[in-house]
């Protein structure tokens, strides 16, 4: 048990620490002189989906 919540704690710092990285160092949308960071908008709302399903699929699975 305590060592599922262990390897689901890595897993989430995982994908926030991804979407970190993408937010960081991923290129902006350049038009004229407006820069968009398209990635660091879009990303966390993916990063928080990924927590849902990462949690969603341990609590399913806890009741096995």
């Amino acid at each position: 048990m305590r060592e599922n919540l262990v390897w689901v704690a890595v897993s989430v710092v995982g994908i926030w620490l991804a979407v970190a990285l993408a937010s960081i160092f991923s290129p902006d949308l350049v038009t004229n002189s407006t820069r968009i960071p398209v990635a660091a908008i879009v990303s966390p709302i993916f990063g928080a989906f990924a927590t849902f399903a990462t949690l969603f699929v341990t609590l399913l699975s806890k009741g096995k």
